[in-house]
């Protein structure tokens, strides 16, 4: 089972965006940006369920498959770029993700000069 897949496995909500990301033979940092992208497109509360849902995903793809930074400067940098454009809550995205998920937007976040915005580090 290819990395992505399994860190989406429990979603059922992603599996048709999974088929398409899929037949294209991304790569895998292509898929976590395709991913994040697709996580913003839904509306505010979607987004920190399907956030929760995944948390355990994205964590085990940080820990295992971000070697070359694949996940955090593709699916989180995303996440903290898009959600402080958008004006999203912030606090709330971060809030959903796992623990190793919250170190890197913590550190992603100061690296943007936003760090106020998220909430007490983890």
């Amino acid at each position: 089972m290819e990395p992505m897949q399994a860190a989406i496995e429990g979603v059922p909500e992603l599996r048709a965006w999974w088929e398409e990301t899929r037949e294209l033979g991304s790569s895998l940092h292509s898929q976590s940006i395709d991913l994040a992208y697709e996580l913003l497109d839904n509306r505010a509360g979607e987004l920190i369920s399907l956030l929760r849902k995944l948390s355990a995903g994205i964590d085990l793809l940080l820990d295992h498959h971000d070697d070359h930074d694949e996940i955090s400067l593709g699916f989180l940098e995303v996440l903290v770029a898009e959600s402080a454009e958008r004006g999203l809550d912030r606090v709330a995205m971060r809030g959903a993700l796992g623990p190793i998920a919250q170190r890197q937007w913590d550190s992603l976040d100061r690296n943007r000069g936003t760090a106020s915005a998220h909430g007490p580090a983890a």
